[in-house]
């Protein structure tokens, strides 16, 4: 996925996150740059699941300790 042509920044360390960051993941425990799964960070180790959109409308955040193992790349919109 390339959103760097559309205005977004990719961000491709863990450690700067932000909040509102669109974060790809490899679920699959291989960490072999393949995409698995998409999340939202909130910050504070919180995350939306954007598995699909009544996720992200009506359940809680979650944390979730044990991403940063699968975390792939993440992007951001330029504020």
């Amino acid at each position: 996925m390339n959103l760097h042509g559309l205005g977004w920044i990719k961000i491709t360390s863990y450690s700067e996150l932000m909040p509102g960051d669109i974060v790809f993941m490899d679920t699959r425990g291989v960490n072999n740059g393949e995409l698995a799964h998409v999340q939202i960070y909130l910050g504070d180790n919180s995350w939306y699941n954007a598995g699909n959109t009544p996720d992200i409308q009506l359940l809680p955040p979650k944390t979730n300790s044990n991403c940063s193992s699968v975390f792939v790349y993440a992007y951001r919109l330029p504020y």
